[in-house]
């Protein structure tokens, strides 16, 4: 129930378009949902009304994934753009990350969190995969695997 009301909660705040991501803060009552309306909708989540507290809207980054971090400080968003955003919970600021330098090709539209939640991983082409601190969003190495992920 509390999916199909945060669904039902997006919708009453007008936006009209296809949501990617739904997620549930590790250690709180809130989650988000994210998607191509460039924007990150932030609820409480009560399972009756989950109120709406807060949009963050991105211009010209149509959101793809974005993930909690393990400390729930942060939402990580990626997109099919050169670039990343962090979002800070407690200060409600975006942050542009800038991608990796002379890698024009690379795009931030895949990514994972380590479980231990120190570093992202982002999927990129040609079985490229480049791995970031996630606490200071600094590249930590890029790995190269030959074989193609779907």
């Amino acid at each position: 129930q509390q999916v199909h009301q945060a669904v039902v909660s997006t919708q009453s705040t007008g936006a009209k378009c296809v949501v990617k991501v739904l997620q549930f803060h590790p250690g709180a009552t809130i989650g988000f949902v994210a998607g191509y309306t460039k924007s990150l909708d932030l609820f409480e989540v009560d399972g009756e009304n989950n109120k709406h507290l807060h949009r963050h809207h991105f211009v010209n980054f149509p959101i793809d994934c974005a993930k909690f971090t393990a400390d729930g400080n942060e939402v990580i968003l990626g997109s099919k753009r050169p670039h990343f955003f962090t979002f800070d919970l407690h200060k409600c600021t975006a942050i542009k990350m800038a991608g990796i330098r002379n890698r024009p090709e690379i795009h931030y539209k895949n990514f994972e969190l380590s479980k231990d939640g120190e570093y992202l991983g982002f999927q990129g082409h040609e079985g490229l995969f480049s791995v970031f601190s996630a606490k200071d969003k600094q590249l930590v190495k890029c790995i190269n695997h030959r074989t193609r992920i779907n």
